[in-house]
């Protein structure tokens, strides 16, 4: 495989692992914050538990993809 389509495939998996997890915990906070905005509840440790939960949910959720990506990508760098 030439080095611009490994770069390529390495960009796209990098891509893969970041972006759904940045995502939706920007989304669990950004809910959050409208929550406790509208209930005056300003507890600081109800934001990150929620934002926690939604790393952990993600990360196992998306697992068989990031796997899948990571193998692809493995698989094409020993070729």
């Amino acid at each position: 495989m030439a080095l611009q389509e490994l770069l390529i495939l390495a960009l796209q998996t990098v891509l893969l692992l970041v972006v759904p997890p940045v995502v939706i915990v920007s989304l669990a906070g950004t809910l959050m914050g409208a929550i406790q905005a509208a209930t005056t509840v300003q507890d600081v440790a109800s934001a990150y538990a929620v934002r926690l939960l939604a790393t952990v949910l993600t990360l196992y959720l998306f697992f068989p993809l990031f796997s899948r990506s990571f193998m692809t990508l493995l698989e094409a760098s020993l070729k």
